[in-house]
């Protein structure tokens, strides 16, 4: 009998080592797919593929910010690898399809997110892509052979984009509003030249007195090295 219950709670404790494993395992896998380097080497993508979705746009917005934070980082070597290239590469595309193309960044989808979270993730996929393209000139031209869908000819798209965006804002808001908003910039902008005019003419009346003593101790300067050497 004391046989059979050692050997029911040795096989007990082998399924729960088993078990402990299986989970610490897992945990250190999911850990390991957070680690841009990882990412880099093995999924070829800075956005995750994953289940987890994201409960607030602003949550969405952070996340994506820290895409960009990470594209940084990536760039900053100083000649880029293959996998770098490819992860640049695949990182836009799933930025593109997210904005364009009806694609999902953690359970969320574009055109589910509210004028203001769009005007954010496009300002961050812009200053993605500047990026990219400065360091891997042409990039997206790779991509347009391999693909059915168009990724060279994103800036009249955007165009087109934040026209949508600004024609749905001015629907939300109503023209009246739209209109005060309008000149109430106009008349800050004024406010800011005219308030900063005077220091522009002051730094401007400055630096010329500056440029003239110099020229002032530079030509007499000379005048005496000029006698000295006369002598």
């Amino acid at each position: 009998m004391r046989k059979i219950l050692l050997l029911i709670f040795a096989v007990i404790l082998v399924f729960i080592t088993y078990d402990f494993y299986s989970n610490d395992k897992t945990t250190t896998k999911k850990e390991e797919t957070k680690d841009i380097s990882y990412r880099v080497t093995e999924s070829n993508n800075l956005i995750e593929e994953s289940e987890e979705v994201l409960e607030t746009e602003e949550e969405l917005t952070t996340y994506i910010s820290t895409v960009n934070n990470e594209v940084d980082e990536v760039l900053t070597k100083e000649e880029l690898t293959e996998d770098d290239k490819l992860t640049l590469t695949n990182t836009f595309i799933t930025l593109t399809d997210f904005i364009f193309y009806n694609g999902t960044i953690k359970g969320k989808t574009f055109n589910e997110l509210t004028t203001s979270a769009k005007e954010s993730v496009i300002a961050l996929y812009e200053k993605i892509d500047s990026k990219i393209e400065e360091k891997f000139p042409g990039y997206k031209e790779q991509i347009k052979e391999t693909s059915t869908k168009t990724y060279n000819n994103i800036k009249e798209k955007l165009t087109t984009l934040k026209d949508d965006l600004l024609t749905s804002y001015r629907q939300e808001i109503g023209e009246d509003n739209f209109n005060d908003q309008q000149e109430l910039f106009d008349e800050s902008i004024g406010t800011m030249k005219d308030s900063f005019s005077p220091v522009i003419d002051t730094i401007v009346e400055k630096s010329k007195e500056i440029y003239e003593e110099a020229t002032t101790k530079a030509d007499s300067w000379y005048q005496e090295w000029k006698e000295e050497n006369a002598q």
